[in-house]
């Protein structure tokens, strides 16, 4: 676990530019959303090339983003409180797409590949913190207006100086993920 955390560290440094050392403990975990909620850029491909989102249960990490958009969308106030499309039916996939995968231009040639994930960080409207030693837990709130919005208990923990988010719990959409000791997302059984 510790060496998945330093890899994820040191993947972070290089995506975000740094992490701000002395930095509270807040504005850290927020940090790291997006990218502890993406999913894996091959498996954004995959399924950008198929014909049809394939089961969640075909895939070996079970982020967020790929649970979100696998998600058969429930039409109960709860369940559309945790997340629900603000469009009539299954959005485009081209809106879709264009919205969870950004990249960032560093020059004439160079691109940055930035996380493919339901939560960019222009993206999030609300975020709640409670820190109790090295664990955290609370809530991020997030909307891209016109194509979805929601809002996803996590609990994070720190090592060393840096946070890592562990879970991420929707109840009501029945999703709760935990990340294993290799860096995956599994779903609780």
């Amino acid at each position: 676990m510790r060496c998945f955390l330093y890899l994820m560290t040191v993947l972070s440094l290089g995506l975000s530019g740094g992490l701000v050392a002395d930095a509270d403990d807040a504005s850290d975990i927020k940090h790291v959303v997006p990218s502890d909620s993406a999913m894996m850029h091959a498996d954004f491909e995959r399924i950008a090339s198929g014909q049809s989102i394939p089961s969640s249960s075909k895939f070996e990490d079970k982020s967020l983003t790929l649970m979100l958009l696998a998600l058969k969308v429930k039409d109960d106030e709860k369940a559309k409180t945790e997340f629900r499309f603000l469009t009539d039916g299954y959005p485009k996939p081209s809106a879709l797409a264009s919205e969870l995968f950004h990249e960032r231009r560093t020059g004439k040639r160079g691109i940055l590949l930035r996380p493919v994930t339901f939560i960019q960080s222009d993206r999030i409207t609300d975020f709640t913190c409670d820190v109790k030693a090295d664990k955290a837990t609370g809530t991020v709130s997030f909307n891209v207006p016109n194509l979805y919005q929601g809002k996803v208990k996590y609990v994070a923990r720190k090592l060393d100086t840096n946070w890592f988010i562990t879970e991420f719990i929707m109840p009501a959409h029945g999703i709760h993920l935990i990340r294993s000791d290799d860096g995956l997302w599994k779903e609780k059984s």
